[in-house]
């Protein structure tokens, strides 16, 4: 793995970790909710 691979796994943890975190702040904004649960379907990195 690069270091750019790195970086976006690293980012990747990051962000999934701040969201469920943090769930119970921006799941009242439908469009952000919509998007994540839409990028949680997706393939891991």
């Amino acid at each position: 793995m690069n270091i750019n691979q790195e970086d976006k796994f690293s980012m990747y943890y990051v962000v999934k970790n701040t969201c469920e975190k943090y769930q119970t702040t921006w799941t009242a904004n439908a469009v952000f909710a919509a998007t994540y649960n839409l990028w949680q379907g997706c393939p891991n990195p």
